[in-house]
C-alpha cells in the first residue's frame, strides 16, 4: 500500500513540473489528504480486529471460568456432600440392628444342613455359597452388633474347637482378629478360620471360611445322624405352612400397641441407668442365647441371666436392654409376628406383681413344625436399693415348648 502511494506521489510530482509551479501546493495536499484518509481507514480496521480479538478472548476466559466452575464442586458443595455421608452414617447407626440390616439390602438366612457353628444369637448370617454345589468349603458373612469388644467375642466363638488359634490386630485396624481352628468330628475333619472386620456404624462383619475334608457330598454330614434332603424339605414345607395360619389377637390389640407406641410418658423411666456401660466395664456379665433358639428376642436384648431346664422342656431368661419399655414392647411384639404368634393378652396397667409395668403373653410354632412354644414376658425397671439390677430396664421371659402343633 505504501509503494502504491509512493507511486502516486511520484507521478505528481512530475506532473506538476511539467504543468507550472502553482498547481504544485494543490495538488500536493490533495494527495496528503488522500494518504491521511486511507491511513486512518486503515488504522480503524487494526483498532477493531484489536478489539475483536480481546473481546474472543475475554469471552473465552469467561467459557473458560464457567466449564471450570460446573466441574470443581464449591466449598459448599463439599460440605454438603460430607454432611450428607455423615448424615447417611447417622440415620443408619442408630437405628435396631434388625433395621440396619434392612437399610443395608441384607436379609436373615439360615446355616445350611450339615454345617454346625455355635455362633451366637446376635450374629446374623446375611449370604452364604451353600447354593453352589461346586464349591470345595464354605463360605459366609455374618453381622453383629454387641457391647462387647471383637477379642472377647472371638475367644467366646473358639471355645467350640479344639484346636483353636487368635491373632488380635486391634480395634483400629480394618482386619480386627483373625481366629483359625481346626476340628475332628470323627467322620469329617474341618479346617477354618473368622475374620472379623469393623464395619460401617460400629457394626462387626464376620468372614468365615470353613474347608471339610471328608467322603461326605454336603458339608459336615454324618451319615448315621444327617437329615436327609428329603426330610429337610418336608420340615421346611411344615413350617411354612404352620407359619402361614391366621393369628389370634386380643380385640383391643390395635388400641394398646398405638398408646404404647405414641406414648412416651406412659412409663416412669426418668431414673433408668445404661446397663450397656456396666456390660462393658464388665460389672454385669452377658450371656449368649444358644444357637437356634427362637428369634423372638430384639438384637438390642442381651441376656444376663438364664435358668435352662431341658427335662422339663422349659427355659427362662432376663435381658437388659437400653431401650425404653416402650420400643421394647414394639420390637419384641414384631418378632413374635414374624412367626405368626398368638398374643393372648397385652397388659400396660394394673398389675399387682413387684417393679413390673407391663406384661404379654403368647404361642407359636418352631421354626421346623415339630412342636410349639408358649410364653410370658414381663417387663421392668426395680428402683434403687431393690432387685439384682436396680434402675434398669429388664425384661424376664418364660417359655415352654409342646410337641403340639397351634392350629
Amino acid at each position: 500500500m505504501k509503494k502504491k502511494w509512493i507511486m502516486i506521489i511520484f507521478s505528481s510530482f512530475l506532473m506538476l513540473l511539467l504543468s507550472g509551479c502553482d498547481e504544485v501546493g494543490d495538488l500536493l495536499d490533495k494527495a496528503g489528504q488522500l494518504l491521511d484518509q486511507q491511513l486512518d481507514k486503515e488504522t480503524a480496521e487494526i483498532e477493531g480486529d484489536d478489539q475483536n480479538l480481546e473481546e474472543e478472548s475475554e469471552n473465552l476466559d469467561q467459557e473458560n471460568l464457567v466449564e471450570d466452575d460446573e466441574e470443581a464442586p464449591s466449598d459448599d458443595q463439599n460440605e454438603s456432600a460430607d454432611e450428607a455421608s455423615e448424615s447417611s452414617s447417622e440415620q443408619t447407626g442408630h437405628l435396631p440392628f434388625d433395621e440396619w440390616l434392612t437399610a443395608k439390602g441384607f436379609e436373615r438366612i439360615e446355616l445350611p444342613n450339615g454345617i454346625y457353628l455355635d455362633v451366637p444369637y446376635h450374629w446374623v448370617l446375611v449370604e452364604d455359597n451353600a447354593a453352589d454345589h461346586n464349591a470345595n468349603q464354605y463360605e459366609a458373612q455374618f453381622y453383629f452388633r454387641l457391647p462387647l469388644d471383637v477379642e472377647t467375642v472371638a475367644h467366646y466363638v473358639g471355645t467350640q474347637f479344639e484346636n483353636v488359634t487368635h491373632e488380635h490386630y486391634g480395634e483400629g485396624n480394618d482386619l480386627v482378629h483373625l481366629t483359625e481352628f481346626s476340628q475332628d468330628y470323627g467322620y469329617e475333619q474341618w479346617d477354618g478360620s473368622f475374620e472379623y472386620y469393623t464395619d460401617d456404624d460400629g457394626v462387626i462383619r464376620v468372614s468365615t471360611i470353613i474347608l471339610p475334608s471328608s467322603d461326605g457330598e454336603t458339608y459336615g454330614e454324618d451319615p448315621d445322624t444327617m437329615v436327609s434332603e428329603e426330610e429337610l424339605a418336608e420340615m421346611q414345607g411344615t413350617t411354612q405352612v404352620a407359619q402361614n395360619r391366621t393369628r389370634s389377637l386380643p380385640s383391643d390389640y390395635d388400641q394398646t400397641l398405638s398408646r404404647v407406641r405414641d406414648n412416651d410418658d406412659l412409663f416412669d423411666q426418668s431414673q433408668v441407668i445404661s446397663s450397656i456401660d456396666k456390660i462393658r466395664s464388665g460389672e454385669i456379665d452377658l450371656l449368649h442365647v444358644r444357637h437356634g433358639f427362637p428369634r423372638i428376642f430384639p438384637y438390642e436384648w442381651y441376656l444376663v441371666n438364664e435358668l435352662d431346664m431341658p427335662t422339663y422342656s422349659s427355659w427362662s431368661g432376663t435381658f437388659l436392654t437400653d431401650t425404653s419399655i416402650n420400643e421394647a414392647i414394639i420390637k419384641h411384639l414384631d418378632f413374635l409376628e414374624d412367626y405368626q404368634a398368638d398374643i393372648h393378652y397385652v397388659a400396660i396397667e394394673g398389675i399387682i406383681k413387684p417393679n413390673v409395668l407391663a406384661e404379654l403373653e403368647f404361642s407359636f410354632n418352631d421354626d421346623y413344625g415339630t412342636g410349639s412354644w408358649h410364653g410370658t414376658s414381663v417387663f421392668f425397671i426395680a428402683p434403687e436399693g431393690e432387685g439384682t439390677y436396680p434402675n434398669q430396664v429388664g425384661m424376664t421371659v418364660d417359655l415352654e415348648f409342646s410337641d403340639e402343633l397351634l392350629n
